[in-house]
């Protein structure tokens, strides 16, 4: 009889033992699929950036490329008050 319980607990534990790495494995998989996904997604928000970066570049090179008004001699008071303002606010 020792020997029948001797097997029964050994077919258990082989059992157990599979049962545990299937749902390690089964996790594993889960978990390899969210990485594919947030892979992705920073693929992605990569490819935004390089995009908005030359964006930005062309706009910048835009801006520095166009004449600019010659600045007033006394600086921005020589132009004198702006209309429609005050120095307390608009309706001063």
């Amino acid at each position: 009889m020792a020997r029948w319980l001797l097997a029964a607990l050994l077919a258990f534990l082989l059992v157990l033992g599979l049962w545990a790495g299937y749902q390690g494995y089964t996790r594993f998989l889960a978990l390899e699929g969210k990485v594919a996904a947030l892979e992705a997604r920073v693929a992605a928000q990569e490819e935004a950036l390089k995009a908005l970066g030359d964006r930005v570049g062309r706009l910048e090179a835009e801006v520095f490329q166009r004449p600019r008004p010659p600045l007033p001699a006394g600086g921005s008071q020589a132009r004198g008050p702006r209309p429609g303002l005050t120095r307390w606010g608009w309706w001063g």
